[in-house]
């Protein structure tokens, strides 16, 4: 967020319960994230790993209930 120069707050709360779970065979069991607070505006969602993209998926659908628009990113970095 400090490179991008916007603001960052952490409103989801929930998803996976252990470590190792965005392996593709365990991510289909993955709990839904929950939003804690209603966001006014559009949203960026930004994944710091990219594996099956379940995490990504699940968080937006959480996101989309709340936010005026979502975009969603994976950002792999060095």
């Amino acid at each position: 967020a400090q490179q991008l120069n916007v603001g960052f707050e952490p409103v989801l709360v929930g998803g996976p319960v252990s470590a190792n779970q965005s392996h593709p065979k365990k991510s289909a069991s993955l709990r839904a994230y929950q939003v804690k607070k209603t966001l006014k505006g559009r949203a960026l969602l930004v994944d710091d790993i990219a594996t099956s993209g379940r995490h990504l998926e699940l968080a937006h659908a959480a996101l989309m209930q709340s936010a005026q628009a979502v975009n969603a990113m994976a950002w792999i970095a060095a």
